[in-house]
């Protein structure tokens, strides 16, 4: 999602949105960030299962420690 949506955002940069009078960028600017928060939650999710800690799958009662 970042990649392509990044990929988007450059083709679509010199395009200006008429109502907003901004780049076109700005239209995939969430999907961008989407996929960033992704990555971000994945590394936390394989760090944590890493260092041997305990993960709460989705459907299960939370962990407690």
């Amino acid at each position: 999602m970042i990649w392509y949506g990044w990929q988007l955002a450059a083709k679509t940069a010199g395009n200006m949105l008429p109502s907003l009078g901004i780049s076109g960028a700005f239209d995939f600017a969430p999907l961008v960030v989407g996929g960033g928060l992704i990555f971000l939650f994945s590394i936390e999710r394989v760090a944590r299962r890493a260092s041997g800690l305990p993960t709460a799958r989705f459907g299960e009662d939370p962990v407690e420690q």
